[in-house]
């Protein structure tokens, strides 16, 4: 496939669903106590639609090998799972970073005419001996300030963690599947999905009652991935307008994600 013969070029694609997807094994998986409280189940409802886009011959960047490296998502209001939904995915053009190349792909999902769910994501391609050029700057995600939460719980994830959830959710990148197909991508073993990552953490937040009321929003940065199998700790603060979490590993010494939840203004 020849990618270079033109110039970069954003895409969007749309799609009408008539209901939403049954989340039941979903929410088993991420440990959701509802469908309510699983605000990333439009992140996989629409995952068919954004990978439609990203293998698109015109998209610029190879699907495959992609590595998400922050997610925000506005969660406006409830999922009716049995109405029609929605969904619109637009990708940016790709920028310079200093591991490769980055784009950014937006979701909207609308109900009864109304917006109800929307996300923004950053990806990367890893190009290890390509350099960012000099007259620009390379692309940063926006930066969470976190101090460490103090409530916490550890985690153990089996090394079969990527294949379901990957089956579950229609991504099947390899990196997250086998270990020997991680290595062909640089990983030293198969790595947890960015968004059950995200996902999980938000499920334990929504049973210890920390998810506002809507409508908010979540801001994730995935930082060192989460080799499997292997053991976690989430930690999490409520505040005043919202709650602060992070993943790290067992011993402490690595941040997997680190996230904030804000409450979104109506009047502002």
């Amino acid at each position: 496939m020849a990618l270079g013969t033109k110039a970069p070029e954003s895409l969007t694609a749309e799609v009408l669903l008539p209901a939403l997807p049954d989340p039941m094994e979903y929410l088993t998986l991420c440990q959701h106590p509802s469908q309510h409280s699983a605000p990333c189940w439009f992140q996989v409802a629409s995952f068919p639609l954004q990978l439609y886009l990203l293998t698109q011959r015109r998209f610029p960047l190879a699907a495959i090998g992609l590595v998400h490296l922050m997610n925000r998502i506005d969660v406006l209001a409830p999922p009716d799972p049995l109405s029609p939904v929605r969904m619109v995915v637009h990708s940016g053009l790709p920028e310079p970073h200093a591991k490769g190349q980055l784009v950014w792909l937006e979701t909207a999902c609308y109900q009864h005419g109304q917006l109800v769910w929307r996300s923004r994501a950053s990806y990367l391609q890893r190009q290890h001996k390509s350099k960012p050029k000099m007259d620009r700057q390379p692309s940063t995600e926006p930066g969470i300030v976190l101090s460490l939460p103090r409530q916490s719980t550890l985690w153990t994830l089996p090394v079969s963690l990527g294949w379901r959830y990957g089956r579950l959710s229609g991504d099947l990148n390899p990196i997250h599947l086998h270990p020997l197909l991680a290595r062909l991508f640089g990983f030293k073993a198969n790595i947890a999905h960015g968004m059950w990552s995200k996902a999980r953490c938000l499920a334990e937040l929504a049973a210890q009652g920390a998810l506002p009321e809507l409508p908010y929003q979540v801001e994730v940065r995935f930082d060192k991935p989460i080799l499997l199998p292997a053991t976690v700790q989430c930690h999490w603060q409520s505040k005043k307008d919202g709650c602060n979490f992070a993943l790290l590993s067992a011993d402490g010494a690595l941040c997997h994600l680190q996230g904030t939840i804000m409450p979104i203004r109506n009047d502002c």
